[in-house]
């Protein structure tokens, strides 16, 4: 079985990946992180973005006030 690593972000931190990572942006205190791809007409999280699909994932804050952001995902170390 495959782990995922992930890394819990804060405000200041998640602020910071939206402004350095390209294709990602808040959608009110989401945080959706886009990744072009030529199926994604046909996922169910498929998003037409700057004139191509791609696919789209969404993270969602907790009641802790973190994201719960995937290493492999943008520029998380």
């Amino acid at each position: 079985m495959a782990e995922y690593k992930f890394r819990m972000l804060n405000l200041n931190q998640a602020e910071k990946f939206v402004r350095t990572t390209p294709n990602a942006w808040w959608e009110n205190y989401d945080l959706i992180v886009w990744t072009p791809t030529h199926t994604g007409w046909s996922k169910k999280n498929g998003r037409f973005h700057d004139g191509q699909w791609g696919t789209a994932k969404r993270i969602v804050v907790n009641n802790d006030g973190l994201w719960k952001v995937p290493t492999s995902v943008g520029n998380i170390k």
